[in-house]
């Protein structure tokens, strides 16, 4: 499901449409990126609103984010980085190349 997802991601921004950012970019792209693509320019108490957004955790919003991404890879289980590599894999190398060369664009 997660490479069909990934495949729709790379068909949109073929066609002109959208723009990719990796989660490691995150929060910065927010900064600046994602606002100036949207022609959207942030005043100071927006950008502070923003920034603070950005600090909380999305999926439990009452609390503080932390990174979990190492634990998280720690706990993968080799069936599960078996599918990944079979499935969703293909679809994302092509997406980061995607958004690598729209990152050289601007």
């Amino acid at each position: 499901m997660l490479a069909r997802y990934l495949d729709c991601a790379i068909d949109h921004v073929a066609r002109g449409g959208g723009m990719l950012v990796n989660y490691s970019e995150l929060p910065p792209a927010m900064e600046e990126a994602i606002p100036r693509h949207f022609g959207f320019v942030p005043d100071a108490w927006e950008r502070a609103a923003m920034a603070a957004a950005g600090r909380r955790n999305a999926k439990a919003p009452d609390q503080v984010f932390a990174d979990d991404t190492q634990r998280k890879r720690a706990a993968v289980t080799p069936a599960v980085a078996a599918a990944v590599t079979r499935h969703p894999e293909g679809p994302y190398a092509r997406m980061e190349a995607l958004r690598a060369g729209a990152a050289a664009l601007a």
